[in-house]
């Protein structure tokens, strides 16, 4: 990780926006958190998102294209990251 402290501050609004009524928020906040380490994701938050049937659709630009996502498989591709 190129700036830890930068993670570290900018964890509490990710973790927020994990519960934010915005699906593109939901989806990019569990999307950002499965970037850092996993000593600084919220694994109880994103279980909760990942479970909790949330397959509102977003699109997401990764690897050169847009695709779909759904905010559940985001935030379960997060805590798959973490292991």
């Amino acid at each position: 990780m190129a700036n830890p402290m930068l993670a570290e501050k900018s964890r509490p609004w990710l973790i927020n926006g994990l519960s934010d009524e915005d699906s593109p928020c939901r989806m990019f906040a569990a999307w950002a958190l499965g970037k850092l380490p996993p000593n600084l994701m919220d694994t109880p938050a994103l279980r909760k998102l990942a479970l909790s049937g949330n397959y509102d659709v977003c699109e997401i630009y990764e690897s050169g294209e847009m695709h779909p996502a759904t905010v559940g498989n985001l935030a379960a591709q997060a805590l798959a990251a973490s292991i």
